[in-house]
């Protein structure tokens, strides 16, 4: 975990703004919906989803918010960036890469090309 004197002040001001829509919404789907709209003002992201474990599908999560991207692509990136959620999940760290960054397998997938996703993020919810 980052000390805090590295942590930059909107990274800050995000988990404090974070921290209060947790103990301020009930509803399981409007949390995340908040989560996730939080993270891609941080983030500066046009297009984000947030993916639950669900052991029971073909990929081992589901997609459970969206902004800025349809249900189909949302099934089409997530089958392709298991890779990514399985290296965030196994490490329990997060990840961000950009164009130069992705790695060789992740960068030249149909998905990446047709999605024109120059950035990736993913991050453990706990």
């Amino acid at each position: 975990m980052p000390a805090l004197e590295n942590i930059d002040r909107s990274s800050l001001l995000a988990l404090v703004e974070i921290s209060r829509e947790i103990n301020s919404i009930q509803d399981t789907d409007e949390l995340l919906s908040k989560i996730l709209q939080i993270a891609m003002q941080t983030l500066a992201a046009e297009r984000g989803f947030i993916l639950l474990q669900a052991p029971e599908t073909e990929t081992g999560f589901v997609a459970r918010a969206a902004q800025n991207i349809s249900p189909e692509a949302i099934a089409d990136i997530a089958h392709i960036s298991s890779s990514v959620v399985r290296h965030t999940l196994s490490g329990g760290e997060a990840v961000i890469w950009h164009d130069s960054d992705l790695p060789e397998g992740l960068a030249k997938t149909e998905s990446i090309i047709a999605h024109h996703i120059r950035s990736v993020a993913c991050a453990p919810l706990r």
